[in-house]
């Protein structure tokens, strides 16, 4: 379980009490996460805002607060790891992580799986829409 700095170094974690009593709007202080200090990099701020518009988009505030935004942060983060590192398990005796690990790793949760392979097949779509587009602009240079 990920645990949070405040301004005043005390750690809490994100779902103890103290932590909920501590995100009330009138105690509102500054939440640091530990591996990720003030000096956002670039990729971090794209992320962060990139979590926003999600959040957002699933019905959440247009200005979520930071710590809230954190924490939807750290629950994808160790998500993703989890997932990556269940796939790499399924396969090491191939040795390369396949597109059909994943699908393997989500095929009992059916809407999952329904809106992952819908999105394959759209991706495929637009690679074969792209090279359609670069052939045919091969040719109109050579015309030319």
């Amino acid at each position: 379980m990920a645990t949070y700095m405040k301004s005043d170094g005390v750690q809490v974690s994100r779902f103890s009490k103290e932590n909920l009593i501590w995100l009330e709007p009138h105690k509102k202080q500054e939440l640091v996460h530990p591996n990720h200090q003030k000096p956002h990099s670039s990729a971090n701020v794209e992320f962060f805002r990139k979590i926003v518009s999600m959040m957002y988009g699933f019905g959440d505030d247009p200005n979520p607060l930071p710590e809230t935004v954190a924490l939807v942060e750290d629950i994808v983060v160790e998500y993703v790891t989890d997932m990556v590192h269940k796939a790499q398990d399924i396969a090491s005796n191939r040795g390369k992580l396949l597109t059909e690990d994943f699908l393997f790793l989500i095929c009992k949760d059916t809407p999952k799986l329904i809106r992952c392979t819908e999105l394959l097949s759209m991706n495929e779509e637009l690679k074969q829409a792209r090279k359609a587009f670069d052939v045919d602009e091969e040719k109109l240079a050579t015309v030319d």
